[in-house]
């Protein structure tokens, strides 16, 4: 396990690497939790279908914040794959578990906080590295990502945009201004990785 830990893709520090490992299975655990659990609850348990609900309700502002982990994880420890997968990942199982095929507001906007942290993660890995050939390697992973994950997110975003009702105003907003964030990290990139005298 240390020697997977110890990729650049995923992280400077092992042991910080586990740090993200573990808050992405947290996240990942919950929102199946929240998806599966009160399914299996009848209407005599609605004391626990009460608590399930506030449960629910955690695990969803956990969701939303998830785009702040990876980005802190992202500066914390470098990782840009690991760093895009704490927003992407525990979205993407939650809507492959329920196959929800559309574009959704928070599907876009997991989307676009991997992006901005895969691209904060692929800055820091260069800054890290003192030129080492893996991380570079792995920088250029991140910013694949980073660029893959923000035109999916900017064009789920379009499709909202078209279709949406005025209910998610503040998700768009919210995955404009993560959209916003990556391209200028990609500047930032850009800046860092470019040729030094």
């Amino acid at each position: 396990m240390t020697g997977t830990l110890d990729s650049p893709q995923l992280g400077h520090r092992s042991g910080r690497t586990l740090v993200g490992f573990v808050v992405l299975s947290v996240l990942t655990a919950g929102l199946l939790s929240a998806e599966f659990v009160p399914r299996v609850v009848d209407d005599e348990g609605r004391f626990l279908l009460w608590v399930l609900n506030g449960f629910a309700g955690v695990v969803l502002f956990s969701v939303l914040l998830a785009p702040v982990f990876g980005v802190t994880y992202g500066l914390w420890n470098g990782g840009p794959v690991l760093a895009a997968a704490v927003p992407t990942v525990p979205v993407l199982v939650g809507h492959m578990i329920a196959a929800q095929p559309v574009a959704t507001a928070d599907l876009s906007f997991a989307l676009a906080g991997g992006g901005a942290a895969a691209v904060v993660g692929a800055v820091q890995t260069v800054r890290l590295s003192d030129g080492d050939g893996r991380a570079v390697r792995a920088s250029l992973v991140g910013l694949a990502i980073a660029i893959a994950t923000t035109v999916m997110a900017g064009v789920f975003l379009w499709r909202l945009l078209v279709t949406a009702g005025p209910h998610v105003t503040v998700g768009l907003w919210s995955t404009g201004a993560l959209l916003a964030l990556t391209l200028g990290g990609l500047a930032v990139f850009a800046v860092v990785a470019g040729p030094r005298e």
